[in-house]
């Protein structure tokens, strides 16, 4: 158990140096941040605003975990499965990490949100909203990453072409009018408080069984056209 935690951590902060030392994620992360900076120059209603960055995060999520994942060439994704135990553990941990990283650039949206709010988050008042703004965060996150990782090599080759595919279906599920994205957009930026969590747990249960499905087949596929 120790050993395994350990394995975990250690890859992650390699994900991580890989890829802010390459500057891989300096794109999408500036693009956020440039995104971000427009959203809130005008201040406005913290869950409305709030959940707009964390929608954002989507294709920011996605393009991530794409980078991540096609960092390494064969022969050194063979030396990561080596030092983690296996191909799918390594895989795994590198989709997680864009996941987390992603969460903690999303709290800093959620904070920014309640800030430049002048009332906080009201109606509803300000924990409910971080924790439904939190909720949305993750959920856009994890949906994110997962695209990212079927999206990635081997399952797609072309750098260029996964990041495409990425990006045509994070447009997808943030404009759709059938989304849950979209439904979740539109309660959470609704003028009124209203029974927010029913629709908001709706979404969350939809996309964490997507995103499941996803990721449980993006790993069988990437292992098969790995060996």
């Amino acid at each position: 158990m120790i050993r395994t935690a350990r394995q975990f951590v250690a890859l992650f902060r390699y994900v991580c140096a890989r890829s802010l030392l390459s500057q891989r994620w300096v794109p999408p992360l500036s693009l956020y941040l440039v995104a971000f900076a427009a959203l809130f120059a005008g201040g406005g209603d913290a869950r409305g605003t709030g959940v707009v960055s964390a929608v954002l995060l989507l294709p920011i999520s996605a393009w991530m975990s794409t980078t991540a994942l096609n960092a390494d060439d064969t022969s050194q994704v063979a030396v990561v499965s080596a030092s983690v135990g296996s191909y799918l553990r390594g895989r795994a941990v590198t989709t997680i990490t864009a996941m987390v990283v992603c969460g903690a650039v999303g709290t800093l949206g959620i904070a920014v949100a309640l800030v430049a709010d002048p009332r906080h988050g009201r109606p509803g008042g300000a924990l409910a909203t971080a924790a439904l703004l939190a909720v949305a965060t993750m959920t856009t996150t994890v949906f994110g990453a997962t695209l990212g990782s079927v999206c990635a090599r081997p399952i797609i080759q072309r750098q260029g072409t996964s990041w495409l595919i990425a990006a045509l279906v994070s447009v997808i599920a943030i404009t759709a009018p059938w989304s849950p994205f979209t439904s979740m957009v539109s309660q959470l930026a609704a003028s009124h408080a209203g029974p927010l969590w029913p629709g908001v747990a709706r979404v969350v249960a939809e996309n964490l069984a997507v995103s499941t499905a996803m990721f449980a087949g993006g790993l069988f596929a990437s292992h098969r056209m790995a060996s």
